[in-house]
């Protein structure tokens, strides 16, 4: 075992290495571990053993941060002939002092990746490659290590976020690198050794652990390698909406037409995210990394090693059903097939538009091992010769044509599920251009539901008073409801997309001459009857996913022959009598399955509660919010006195419920709108944020695939007069978010509270969870700031969800007002009832210092939105009462987990507003007494014009921006008519 000395030498005689093989001949690779990421440095270091060419030697060398090196033993079950395992094991604390204080700063790497500093001190060899532990490598390294490196520090790949990332650093460096895969020169490491200490030290932000350092350090002496050496695939998808292909082949120098390109192409595929496949399904890519693992545990069984590391490490995940069946811990081989096969069929009519098909199933973010297009051979005398350029583009990129029998629509699956019976099948329709999430949102619902049938779009097939089946078009459409809940009342739409697990229907399926007889043109219930009839359920993956036509496909579809033709009435009938030869009573199975669900279908989804007053009546953002992509929902507008009595417009939506009382405060109108909530979900929206379209639905989503009872997302900044958007102060804190599905308020580390908004309308609330509990609005609260309901709702949710999508915007011209909108008493008012009742809580003392910061950071926060006089009446409050009534002025500096924070109380504290005001202005910290007085006398006067042009600047922006919306209005418009027409018409003399 190693130490590092205090001057950052490796104690002890560099190692030296004596095997048969000849050391020239060996590929050097050098892996970092600590005691909590054995397992995924494990599976990195069997994918290497994986991809290895025969011929290749690897030495792999795992630096081991550990007080237990029988820990590492597991390693040793990979070693083979050309395969070494070398494990070195440092007990080394001085890392985490190194890697200093994280407070605000987000970092997903351990303090032990500051190890790689001193690899020349700990390997002696000349050259090496390191390896994150958070890597799956596709092929062999050799080409990769060959590099000639010359006299440079090393090489590395720019990292991805040189297309979409404003940190300065990112910015600066023209090839600022990732250092998740190096190819070192440690002779030349070895001489910076001190360097690459002293510049961390000196680092203030510590979002990067070792990153930002080598950079600064070497960045500007290395050679750039390509992009397929260190493929940041899941950067690249989160940040999709911030670069082009076009952008990614200028920094690289490359010319890729897809990223499903670059990873075939890719020898490294790096999950450099915070979303790492072990803790959350939602990573892109991660089946790959899930496949690897279960190979891995194979091995380990084959050499009969101690799998305690495995048992614990599967342990942590035993509540997440997709992670237990994506990793396989029982042995189940349902989730252990190889290929994820996306299947379609078209015909020559369609050939000049379906490439806007294949391109949008190119583009999946969770992307399929292989795209077939069937076509009849028959239709196509000249096969390729007859395909338009586009198409044959697209044959390039992954496309692969397959010729058949005509067996019309049922082509897209028939052959496939034949010739692949033990892969996955998702089939698709050739006249949609897909969201780029259509695979994903299918694959993450096969993880959970690994033996039902996942459709992005479903109906409810329904039934009469006398249980007979009605008929198609008075079926309920596009079914929203029924999340995440499997069903065989439920019928799947192959246009949404659909995905079918190995041997999921009767074998029947493939009796082309039922098939024709009974369903010629309806391969969607053909299959849900072989599905029906195999005893296979149908699940929600979305609910009702965004269907894109191709407009000019359209005047020949399909649906127009089955839906209004009848045809999908006489062909059920007809599989229905057939599927009755094998299973009398398939008719009461489905009827029994949609009793289940009867009530569900008349419960709205979401319930959504809108309290509106004087200051809170946006009509533009009300109706963001009635104009969601989510179609079940209900809408309680509660209006205590709305300006023009806005609530009552909305009363024609047969969605909205109206209530209005003009005694009523929003916490009271809030308490009513739960009471009257018919849904399984609720949300207390707010007049002054605008949602995106897709707010409801995404939440919705989110919430139904983590069974979360509080489901939050991120709000930004935008404001309408300056057309700019910026993040909300939370940003930040939020990355102390555990990355798990779904995670409890104790799993936070520390300043707890702090993590959360302590604003209502970005949380989406389990209504069940609400009532259980009996959650209440205070009555004399604005719902903002109501501290009470929710942070104890936080507190007391077992399962929290989290979205780092942006979907919604606040105005942010309501700071004008926002001390108007939330006014100070009923927030610190708030924060006291809090404190109270916390302080009778057994966990009090756990809690205190989460409360003691968040206290502290409230009163700041809300202090910087005060305008005018009233900032200096704030101030004296502050001063004088508020931090000495929460008792924070006795707490030392290093009780806030902000330094900043309790550098600003102190200011308040012992210094006078106006010479405060002064101080920030002219930017003098030390005078004498005779000079302070001498300078406020003479700058009081012009410090007191300077706020009141502030405000007068501020109100002038506001009213320009309320002349600007006044001007869309109707009522204006009508207006200006009026005026114009001649007085006699408008009954003047």
């Amino acid at each position: 075992m190693k130490d590092i000395k205090d001057n950052g030498n490796v104690q002890g005689e560099p190692r030296a290495y004596t095997t048969e093989r000849k050391q020239m001949n060996d590929i050097e690779i050098v892996l970092i571990c600590d005691d909590g990421y054995i397992v995924p440095t494990l599976t990195t270091v069997f994918s290497l053993f994986q991809s290895k060419n025969a011929n290749s030697a690897y030495k792999v060398h795992i630096i081991a941060n550990t007080l237990n090196e029988e820990k590492y033993e597991i390693f040793n079950s990979l070693e083979d002939e050309n395969f070494i395992i070398d494990i070195v094991t440092i007990n080394e604390s001085k890392v985490f002092e190194l890697a200093g204080s994280m407070k605000d700063s987000f970092c997903v790497a351990t303090p032990s990746a500051l190890l790689k500093f001193f690899i020349p001190q700990i390997i002696n060899v000349q050259k090496v490659l390191y390896l994150d532990g958070d890597i799956l490598v596709k092929k062999d390294l050799s080409d990769l290590y060959s590099i000639d490196i010359g006299n440079y520090f090393g090489g590395a790949v720019i990292d991805s976020s040189k297309l979409y990332s404003n940190r300065p650093i990112v910015k600066e460096k023209n090839s600022y690198f990732n250092s998740g895969v190096m190819l070192l020169n440690l002779v030349k490491m070895a001489s910076v050794i001190n360097n690459l200490i002293i510049t961390k030290k000196e680092q203030p932000d510590q979002t990067l652990m070792d990153q930002d350092v080598f950079n600064i350090v070497i960045g500007n002496n290395i050679v750039n390698l390509p992009i397929k050496y260190n493929f940041l695939y899941t950067n690249l998808i989160r940040a999709k909406k911030n670069y082009t292909i076009k952008d990614l082949n200028i920094l690289y120098g490359t010319h890729y037409k897809s990223l499903r390109e670059i990873y075939a192409d890719a020898s490294i595929i790096h999950y450099a995210s915070k979303d790492k496949p072990w803790k959350c399904v939602e990573s892109p890519m991660a089946r790959k990394w899930y496949k690897n693992y279960r190979d891995l545990k194979k091995r380990l069984v084959l050499k009969q090693a101690d799998d305690s590391e495995i048992k614990s490490f599967e342990k942590n995940i035993a509540d997440d059903s997709r992670l237990m069946n994506a990793m396989n811990m029982d042995g189940s081989d349902l989730i252990n097939h190889n290929d994820l096969i996306v299947s379609l069929t078209s015909y020559p009519k369609r050939m000049n538009y379906i490439h806007n098909t294949i391109k949008s199933l190119i583009e999946q973010s969770e992307i399929p091992d292989r795209i077939i297009l069937w076509l009849a051979e028959e239709e196509f005398p000249g096969r390729e010769k007859d395909f338009p350029s586009e198409l044959l583009e697209c044959m390039g990129q992954g496309l692969e044509v397959r010729w058949c029998e005509n067996l019309r629509s049922h082509k897209k699956y028939f052959y496939t599920m034949m010739q692949f019976p033990e892969n996955i099948v998702i089939t698709v329709d050739d006249d949609v251009i897909y969201d780029d999430k259509t695979v994903s949102y299918l694959y993450k619902s096969y993880l959970k539901f690994p033996d039902s049938i996942s459709a992005n779009r479903v109906h409810v097939m329904g039934f009469d008073t006398e249980r007979k089946i009605s008929e198609y078009v008075q079926w309920p459409q596009e079914t929203e409801q029924i999340m995440q809940e499997p069903n065989l009342a439920l019928f799947f739409t192959g246009v949404g997309g659909v995905l079918y697990p190995p041997h999921c229907l009767h074998k029947e399926v493939f009796n082309i001459r039922m098939l024709e007889k009974n369903c010629p043109t309806t391969d969607d219930i053909w299959l849900k009857m072989m599905s029906v009839l195999n005893g296979t359920k149908t699940v929600c993956a979305y609910p009702n996913i965004k269907i894109s036509l191709i407009e000019e496909t359209q005047k020949n579809a399909l649906y127009k022959l089955n839906r209004a033709g009848g045809e999908n009435d006489r062909q059920f009938l007809a599989s229905l009598e057939y599927c009755r030869n094998f299973k009398e009573d398939i008719l009461s199975d489905i009827y029994a399955d949609y009793c289940k669900i009867f009530d569900l279908l008349l419960s709205p989804a979401v319930s959504v509660i809108i309290p509106i007053n004087d200051n809170n009546c946006n009509m533009q953002n009300i109706e963001s919010l009635l104009h969601q992509s989510l179609k079940s929902v209900q809408y309680i507008i509660l209006d205590n006195g709305s300006k023009g009595n806005v609530g009552r417009k909305l009363i024609n939506d047969e969605r909205v419920t109206y209530l209005s009382n003009k005694n009523w405060n929003a916490g009271r109108e809030a308490n009513i709108g739960i009471d009257h909530a018919q849904g399984k979900y609720l949300l207390i929206g707010d007049p002054n944020i605008y949602y995106l379209h897709d707010f409801l639905k995404n939440l919705y989503y989110k919430a139904c695939v983590s069974n979360a009872e509080i489901t939050l997302c991120k709000v930004d900044y935008f404001n309408p007069i300056e057309k700019t958007n910026r993040s909300s102060e939370w940003d930040k804190k939020f990355f102390r978010i555990p990355p798990q599905a779904t995670f409890g308020f104790r799993d936070l580390k520390s300043d707890r509270f702090n993590t959360f908004t302590y604003r209502v309308s970005d949380k989406l609330y389990l209504k069940n969870f609400i009532k259980k509990n009996n959650f209440k609005f205070s009555d004399t609260s604005s719902c903002y700031g109501d501290f009470t309901f929710i942070l104890n709702s936080l507190m007391k949710a077992e399962k929290i969800a989290y979205m780092a999508e942006i979907l919604a915007m606040q105005d942010e011209t309501c700071i004008f007002r926002h001390a108007e909108i939330h006014p100070w008493k009923e927030i610190y008012l708030s924060l006291l009832t809090l404190k109270n009742e916390l302080s009778g809580k057994k966990e009090w003392t756990l809690l205190k210092q989460d409360f003691d910061n968040f206290a502290l950071a409230v009163i700041l926060h809300e202090y910087q939105y005060v305008n005018g006089k009233k900032c200096a009446e704030r101030y004296e409050e502050l001063k004088t009462v508020v931090f000495e009534e929460l008792g924070l002025l006795d707490l030392e500096e290093e009780y806030f987990y902000d330094p900043y924070l309790y550098k600003q109380m102190q200011y308040i504290h012992t210094m006078d507003y106006m010479w405060s005001v002064m101080k920030d202005c002219i930017g003098i910290n030390n005078y004498e007494d005779k000079y302070v007085k001498s300078l406020e006398i003479k700058n009081a006067e012009l410090n007191k014009q300077i706020s009141e042009l502030r405000i007068q600047n501020k109100n002038l922006q506001y009213a320009d921006y309320c002349l600007s919306e006044t001007r869309k209005s109707k009522s204006y418009r009508i207006g200006l008519l009026l005026t114009a027409l001649p007085r006699k018409l408008r009954g003047g003399g």
